[in-house]
């Protein structure tokens, strides 16, 4: 019986958890650092994390690192800029016959049965 070395169940071994429990709670902005985060976003939304963390920081004198004000101003991004509206396709097949013509014309060919030149055109109605 041929069974990969990787199966848990050839060795016996327990199933383990990929990572630990969390020792503490996952940390948050504190309420005043939100709220100035929030006023640079929305007030500036053309500059990236990085500056807005030196503004809360240098100006504000309030800590935060960039990676966290990232994911929010990933989240407040699209309440900024709405998604454009889906484009109005137009379709060129028409409802009534001979409203729209299709032409095409080949370059001349060579005959090899005749040794005669000849050229298509194909026009036809959609």
């Amino acid at each position: 019986m041929n069974r990969p070395l990787h199966c848990a169940k050839t060795w016996q071994l327990p199933r383990r958890p990929q990572r630990p429990a969390p020792c503490r709670p996952a940390r948050r902005l504190a309420g005043a650092v939100q709220q100035e985060a929030r006023h640079l976003i929305e007030t500036q939304p053309w500059r990236g994390p990085e500056r807005v963390a030196w503004d809360l920081q240098n100006v504000a004198q309030l800590q935060s690192r960039p990676a966290t004000l990232k994911g929010r101003h990933h989240a407040l991004r699209p309440a900024q800029t709405p998604p454009p509206p889906p484009p109005t396709w137009r379709f060129y097949a028409r409802q009534h016959p001979q409203s729209l013509w299709h032409g095409d014309c080949l370059e001349t060919v060579f005959d090899q049965a005749t040794g005669r030149q000849l050229s298509q055109v194909t026009l036809f109605d959609d």
